[in-house]
């Protein structure tokens, strides 16, 4: 319905390329809302280079069609503002943010009817954190100027939520039940001053600490004496040797 108002049914008008040796030129005059003149770079892959655009009363008809409809008495510097302010607000319920002197620029194209050229640099810029406000890469270095005024930043970013950092939960060493745990014979040697449990050929056990221990013999103390007895068996009698760990 708006669009009936300010008569804007389609997009008519005429388009006129040239091609350089370096860059094609793309200029589009539309019988409605103005022209747009833009620029590619043939050595970057037809890299958009710049662009401008001058409208044709388009915003001044909009604030007319606006007052018709809601009978606001609204001029047209606080229009563009209304405009710009609602664009922001949009952006950043998406996660993105326009530096103020940008929307300043695009305020003043709007309430001046003029000019808005728009120029691109390197895409090349360094990122030194992860999250927070990060520059959007692809206009990084875009350039706003209005009429004459002097350029400036555009400053596109999107919001990067700090990465939830999991709670560390540490985890408990698994505790060993001390038990009995075999060994070769040949360590017997070893076992000197070590709680052992030894088995004999005829099926008998013994427990201990070893006392003593020799090429032949060992001697085990027990464990619930007072150290005054012990028991001396062959070497050549053991069948299985056990020790506490």
């Amino acid at each position: 319905q708006l669009f009936e108002v300010i008569s804007v049914a389609a997009i008519t008008g005429n388009a006129s390329v040239q091609n350089h040796s370096d860059d094609i030129e793309l200029e589009l005059v539309t019988d409605d809302l103005g022209s747009l003149a833009m620029r590619f770079s043939t050595a970057r892959g037809l890299d958009l280079v710049s662009f401008e655009y001058i409208e044709n009363g388009y915003f001044k008809r909009l604030l007319n069609s606006c007052e018709s409809v809601v009978q606001e008495d609204l001029d047209l510097a606080g229009f563009s503002m209304s405009v710009i302010e609602g664009w922001k607000a949009q952006l950043l319920q998406e996660g993105f943010r326009v530096s103020d002197a940008a929307a300043m620029a695009l305020s003043a194209y709007i309430a001046k009817g003029g000019v808005l050229n728009v120029s691109l640099s390197s895409h090349d810029m360094a990122i030194e954190q992860a999250y927070g406000w990060l520059p959007v890469l692809e206009y990084g270095g875009t350039q706003l100027a209005v009429n004459t005024d002097q350029g400036v930043e555009l400053g596109f970013q999107k919001y990067v939520p700090e990465p939830k950092t999991e709670p560390v939960v540490e985890s408990k060493p698994v505790e060993i039940e001390p038990q009995y745990l075999n060994v070769e014979l040949t360590e017997l040697d070893a076992m000197l001053e070590e709680r052992v449990r030894i088995t004999l050929l005829n099926g008998k056990q013994s427990e201990g600490m070893l006392s003593q221990v020799d090429e032949h013999l060992l001697v085990i103390t027990p464990l619930n004496g007072d150290g005054s007895v012990s028991f001396t068996f062959k070497r050549v009698e053991l069948s299985v040797l056990e020790v506490w760990k």
